[in-house]
């Protein structure tokens, strides 16, 4: 052996670097979309790029199809209740109030809860200007149209809707805006865009999310001849939603539209 020869190493236990690999994180492939062969990410339910369902455990998303259904249900058995309290009291301004206070408190709660579902599309501001006078330009055909199907309801078969501010006769202009321009904008939204959107859209397609939480946003507000204007005003609402990334577009659409209403029942 020649002097620059490297010395003996030592001879390592076999335990020792069968522990050692066993330690080490494991490489694998990188999983591909069975229909369109892209990457997908880790995690990922559906491929990004042509939005196949990927095959993944029965237990997955579950947590969160489980906590939309019990929020849904939790709403539902509120304004439920409610509506029950309106039949016996004459004050529909109690009644209004009881009901948006309440439903907010129980929104608020299943938000800090589930914030993983809200903070981000809460950061993001969505659109541009353009976007956002866009929205505000597109309330104006969408109220008149909800507001012509009402009329024509009223008009043809005899069904009558009650007014938007029937409840706040001799009141402040303020209680309206409050309880018709602001607040129910800022709950639905949170409610079916943010908690009910977020948490389907981890276990169904962007489609399946669409109609399932736009149904739900319609059954809410308990009335039949609704469900007509509510549902596509729904679908709407998601759209924003999804093409956004954030809560804000379908936040100020609401708003605009419970204006439009509001404007044309003062007027």
């Amino acid at each position: 052996m020649t002097d620059d020869a490297p010395p003996d190493r030592p001879e390592r236990d076999p335990a020792e670097a069968w522990a050692a690999a066993a330690a080490a994180p494991a490489t694998s492939p990188p999983e591909l979309c069975a229909n369109c062969l892209r990457t997908l990410k880790p995690g990922a339910t559906f491929c990004g790029g042509c939005g196949v369902r990927r095959i993944v455990p029965p237990s997955a998303g579950l947590g969160d199809v489980k906590m939309v259904i019990t929020f849904f249900v939790s709403s539902l058995a509120v304004a439920a209740v409610w509506m029950i309290y309106a039949r016996f009291s004459e004050n529909e301004f109690a009644t209004d109030l009881g009901a948006t206070l309440t439903l907010g408190v129980l929104t608020l709660g299943f938000a800090v809860k589930y914030r993983p579902l809200i903070i981000e599309p809460a950061r993001e501001v969505g659109f541009g200007p353009l976007g956002y006078l866009a929205i505000l330009v597109a309330s104006v055909p969408i109220v008149l149209l909800v507001s012509g199907y009402a009329n024509g309801l009223n008009g043809w078969f005899g069904i009558h809707m009650p007014g938007e501010l029937a409840a706040f006769d001799g009141r402040h202009w303020f209680w309206p805006v409050l309880m018709l321009v602001v607040l129910p904008p800022l709950e639905e939204e949170l409610a079916f865009r943010g908690l009910i959107f977020g948490g389907l859209r981890r276990s169904f397609t962007v489609n399946e999310s669409f109609i399932v939480s736009s149904f739900a946003f319609a059954i809410l507000h308990l009335s039949v001849p609704t469900l007509v204007t509510h549902f596509p005003l729904g679908l709407y609402f998601c759209w924003l939603r999804a093409r956004s990334g954030s809560l804000w577009p379908s936040v100020v659409a609401h708003a605009c539209h419970n204006l439009g209403v509001t404007i044309l029942a003062w007027t």
